[in-house]
């Protein structure tokens, strides 16, 4: 006799629906020791109710998706089936739909952070400060407290993309290099990029490199 777990039933109208591959999604995921995602869900004893299993399984999930804001043109990544414990089964009372954001927020591997008196996930305090969430783990990594950690004010890096060039000990960058000597900036990049040295960069007069042409 089949496992009624893993059955699979047509007389329900729904195959091919995405509630449907929903449903068979989940199934696999708690109970086909093959799936990829196994041992995260079955693998740690998640389990689907009995009331989304067998003969009627698929249409009393449909039933209750549909309820709860299931919605069949929406693509799996705006829409997908939550556990509100992480750590609880595929039932009714622990189940929602969520986009892939607030999934990522409830994952069993989420850090949470707690500040004045709150406790959010990284992602939310990341929204709610606008420090990106990575900044802030990169911070508490590196033993910043929870009030550094989301109140330091991100340093801009103004030095950004410039290229620096250092000549008989100074070190300038290139526009500063050419407002020194009085060149265009433009002929001074155009140099370096075309592979010359810093010394022969700067000490070539405009106008003798055969490639500029004085106006």
């Amino acid at each position: 006799m089949p496992d009624k777990k893993m059955a699979r039933h047509v007389t329900h109208g729904l195959t091919g629906k995405r509630v449907y591959k929903t449903w068979e999604s989940m199934k696999a995921r708690c109970y086909n020791p093959n799936d990829g995602k196994y041992e995260k869900y079955g693998g740690r004893g998640i389990k689907v109710c009995e009331e989304w299993l067998g003969k009627d399984g698929a249409r009393n999930f449909a039933k209750w998706a549909y309820e709860n804001g299931f919605d069949e043109n929406k693509h799996q990544k705006e829409q997908s089936i939550d556990r509100i414990d992480v750590n609880g089964n595929y039932e009714p009372n622990n189940c929602r739909f969520t986009d892939a954001k607030i999934q990522a927020n409830n994952r069993t591997n989420t850090i949470f952070l707690e500040y004045q008196g709150k406790t959010k996930c990284l992602q939310e305090w990341a929204d709610e400060v606008g420090i990106s969430e990575s900044t802030i783990r990169w911070r508490l990594n590196n033993g910043y407290s929870a009030e550094k950690a989301l109140t330091t004010e991100v340093k801009k890096n103004s030095n950004a993309g410039k290229r620096y060039l250092t000549y008989k000990g100074e070190t300038k960058t290139v526009s500063e290099w050419a407002k020194h000597l009085g060149f265009d900036p433009k002929v001074l990049y155009s140099r370096i990029k075309r592979g010359w040295s810093t010394e022969r960069a700067l000490e070539t007069p405009t106008g003798a490199d055969k490639w500029h042409k004085t106006k």
